[in-house]
């Protein structure tokens, strides 16, 4: 613009412009005057609106105008002020919890103020609801505010591990998802009823009113209930006991005692701590004494009965005889996997 024919101007200008272009500055210090061709000068006008150019005497002249012009805008009451903001704010969240769950919550608000008191604003606030329908995110795979997330029955876990589209059942989905890793398959008769309702509730795509599974079933729009939604509306009080978990239903207000068969529920079967005594039978066999038999039996959390047998030849005491029938029983209880059990 300007300022590159300023510089292309200044390489060709003649002593007389360079001469007349001090002048002017002199005269009229608060304008950037810059040079042009033809022996022509230019400036802006002191309210910005318009270029003033000419020759050196012409400039001379409409300076001085602009000038004077000014000094009365400075005395004048008149104000023009024009401001306009846009705020932009996107949040991306995204939370996992061992079962694929994503937030996108995106808001935008655009406000547009000027002096005239025209004020606009626009708002505009989208949430999915992971169905894929019009006016969500249309992600397809996102978790919604309610706590159910889009699950993937094409490549996920829900095809692989669960092969939920082999269902023929909501309620056979529903006894699947919960017993996967981390879920919940400690819940009650009464709220597996209730969450089967809000399961054929929320998918109208691929289950039947009476929870059978449609012929034409768009599991590509399967949502399932997270972990957080569930405890949020079934547990409360909850105890874990092993494998054994006892909680306080928020739905039918009972209290549910059930055994959960999870990786995890089994894991702390195995560390829970028992102790078990050994019922040692000594037997008497020639002149031999102390040779024998013991046993240890315990029910674990999940509520299997163990029982260790071991055999002792003849032994100098009946000390000794325990002895070996313990370390033999402790042998045979770490074989089945449980870390933390003792034997008195």
């Amino acid at each position: 613009g300007m300022l590159n024919r300023m510089n292309g101007a200044q390489q060709q200008q003649n002593p007389t412009q360079g001469q007349n272009l001090q002048n002017l500055k002199t005269l009229f210090p608060d304008y950037q005057i810059v040079p042009e061709a033809n022996e022509k000068f230019s400036a802006v006008s002191k309210n910005g609106s318009t270029i003033i150019s000419g020759t050196y005497d012409e400039m001379k002249s409409l300076l001085a105008a602009d000038k004077a012009a000014h000094s009365r805008e400075n005395t004048s009451t008149t104000t023009n002020t024009s401001t306009t903001t846009n705020t932009s704010t996107t949040t991306n969240t995204s939370t996992t919890t061992n079962t694929s769950t994503t937030t996108n919550t995106s808001t935008t608000t655009n406000t547009s103020t000027t002096t005239n008191t025209s004020t606009s604003t626009t708002v505009s606030s989208v949430t999915g609801d992971g169905k894929g329908a019009a006016g969500t995110t249309g992600t397809g795979r996102g978790i919604n505010l309610e706590g159910w997330y889009r699950s993937d029955t094409k490549t996920g876990n829900e095809n692989i591990k669960l092969r939920l589209k082999d269902c023929k059942t909501a309620e056979e989905v529903i006894s699947k998802v919960i017993s996967a890793e981390n879920k919940m398959d400690f819940l009650g008769t009464a709220d597996r009823a209730d969450l089967t309702k809000q399961l054929i509730a929320k998918n109208p795509s691929v289950f039947n009113p009476d929870g059978t599974v449609k012929a034409n079933a768009n599991w590509d729009k399967l949502d399932l209930p997270s972990i957080k939604w569930l405890n949020q509306r079934y547990v409360s009080n909850r105890t874990d006991n092993g494998a054994q978990v006892t909680y306080q239903s928020k739905v039918s207000g009972s209290t549910v005692t059930n055994t959960s068969n999870t990786a995890g529920a089994q894991q702390a079967n195995l560390q829970k701590d028992y102790s078990k005594s050994i019922k040692f039978t000594e037997t008497v066999t020639g002149s031999w004494t102390n040779a024998g038999y013991g046993t240890a039996t315990f029910t674990d959390s999940a509520g299997k009965v163990w029982t260790f047998t071991a055999e002792t030849t003849m032994s100098r005491t009946e000390k000794i005889g325990i002895a070996d029938i313990k370390e033999q029983i402790n042998e045979q209880i770490k074989a089945a996997g449980f870390t933390n059990t003792r034997l008195e």
